[in-house]
């Protein structure tokens, strides 16, 4: 991108370190230090076998949703591991006077934050329809008004349709 030219499409098997992954050495650091028992398992989420990963009580799905090329589906995967509550966190758009429609912003490229492997950001009507269609039953949000430290709004306005709109971070506990 620094040279001008369009990475394309995100290919995994070209960037897939799973050694080295972001945060892998931290936690490494804690289960040393505090002896855990847990597991570790890296890999596709949208490819791993379900039955072979389990069922968790509480599910952590930060970050991921907006980096799936099939959203709907990788809900309905997080519901089959989820048996009580999943906490999802995701980049969210917002079109002001129409929260009363479900959508999702699609990214061809790399128009969120220069990163290609960004697809979608929903709003919250949909993210709470998509839950829902999943097989979650009771959805409940937390919007990420304000930045960490600061009383500035955590809003950073893109241009969509036309129109400056706020993405901002949405979290949602998806109750089973």
């Amino acid at each position: 991108m620094r040279r001008g030219v369009d990475p394309g499409d995100f290919e995994l098997s070209e960037h897939w370190h799973p050694d080295t992954l972001p945060g892998k050495r931290g936690i490494d650091l804690a289960r040393a230090a505090l002896s855990s028992k847990v597991e570790l398992m890296v890999g596709d989420f949208m490819k791993v076998d379900l039955d072979a990963l389990g069922r968790f009580d509480v599910v952590l799905f930060l970050g991921v949703l907006y980096h799936l090329k099939h959203p709907l589906l990788a809900l309905q995967r997080l519901a089959a591991v989820t048996r009580e509550v999943a906490i999802i966190e995701t980049e969210a758009s917002e079109v002001p006077r129409r929260d009363h429609i479900a959508f999702c912003e699609f990214f061809e490229t790399n128009e969120l934050n220069g990163d290609t492997s960004n697809w979608w950001a929903p709003n919250a009507k949909a993210l709470v329809g998509m839950c829902r269609t999943a097989g979650f039953r009771e959805i409940k949000l937390t919007v990420n008004t304000k930045a960490p430290n600061s009383n500035s709004l955590n809003f950073k306005l893109r241009r969509f349709a036309g129109r400056l709109v706020p993405h901002y971070r949405l979290f949602a506990h998806a109750y089973r």
